[in-house]
Order: structure tokens, then C-alpha cells, then sequence
């Protein structure tokens, strides 16, 4: 039987928090949200930019998702920046989660511009680096250990059964 503990599910500032995942493929959408479930966070979701801007009126989420949507990059833009206007919103972290751009560096500029707190490619991460990148972005005085710095994200234990023998 497979593990099926998140490689970091043990990330106290994500335990309870609400992230909005907002991203148009459903496969994509179900992953995250079940890896996010299982670093403890509470998940609502949305497929496009006017799904997400419709569940605004509930309450608001401690960090958003922004995936791919059916939307352009230009109307991402916009939403990042909405958020960072609107009362309210304003301190609520953005993060974009793309494949989109060839050029990495142009698509991080062009998000962080327009209000995003972190801009990640897809296929240059991994779930353990995003979680806990997205436990610095809640609880800003954790550290993130990747590069040997301590954190408050710490890897989900498994036991070992030793060798027989030894």
C-alpha cells in the first residue's frame, strides 16, 4: 500500500488557513486541492477568474492560488491587481502556479508588477517547495529550509522497519 501523506503535511501556519485554488483543469485542480487538503488547508476552488470573482462575497480566503485559466495572462494581471485594491483583500497573498510563458523571467515580471507575492512555473516545482513557500507567505517569519535555512514546514514522518539481520 502506498503513502499517501503530502511530503510536507506537517506546516502549522497552513493548518485551518483558506486558500482559493482558482485553475481551469480539473485534473490539475483535484491534485492540488488534495495536496493542499493535506498540508491541512481548507480548499475552495474556482476554474476560471469569473467563477473566483463570483465566491468573493463569502468569506475571504488567507491565500490565493492562481493557476492557468481560460483567461489571458493580461486579464490575470488584472486580477492580481484587483486584489491588491480591493478593502479587505489587500494582505491577502497572491501566488501564480503557471505554464505559462516561455520565458520565465518575463512571466515573474509581469505577475509581480501586477501584485502577485510569488510567481512559480509548474514544471520547475515541486508540491514540497510550494508548501513551503506558501507557509512563508502566511506566517511571513517562517524561514524556508530549502538551501539549509530552518522552517516552520516540517517533512511528514514515515517509519522504517529495519533490515532483517542487522
Amino acid at each position: 500500500m502506498a503513502d499517501t501523506a503530502a511530503p510536507f503535511s506537517n506546516c502549522p501556519a497552513l493548518a485551518g488557513r483558506k486558500i482559493m485554488l482558482i485553475e481551469a483543469d480539473e485534473a490539475n485542480r483535484q491534485m492540488y486541492a488534495w495536496w493542499l487538503e493535506k498540508a491541512g488547508m481548507k480548499v475552495s476552488e474556482a476554474k476560471s477568474l469569473e467563477e473566483a470573482r463570483g465566491q468573493r462575497n463569502g468569506e475571504a480566503p488567507d491565500l490565493i492560488w492562481l493557476g492557468d485559466v481560460p483567461e489571458d495572462k493580461l486579464e490575470m494581471g488584472k486580477f492580481c491587481t484587483e486584489r491588491k485594491n480591493t478593502s479587505g483583500a489587500r494582505n491577502t497573498p497572491v501566488v501564480v502556479v503557471t505554464s505559462l510563458g516561455a520565458s520565465g523571467t518575463i512571466t515573474k515580471t509581469f505577475f509581480k508588477e501586477n501584485g502577485a507575492d510569488a510567481v512559480f512555473h509548474k514544471s520547475q516545482l515541486s508540491m514540497q517547495e510550494l508548501l513551503e513557500n506558501l507557509n512563508s507567505l502566511i506566517s511571513p517569519s517562517a524561514k524556508i529550509e530549502s538551501k539549509g535555512h530552518d522552517t516552520h514546514c516540517a517533512p511528514a514522518t514515515t517509519k522504517k522497519t529495519p533490515s532483517p539481520g542487522r
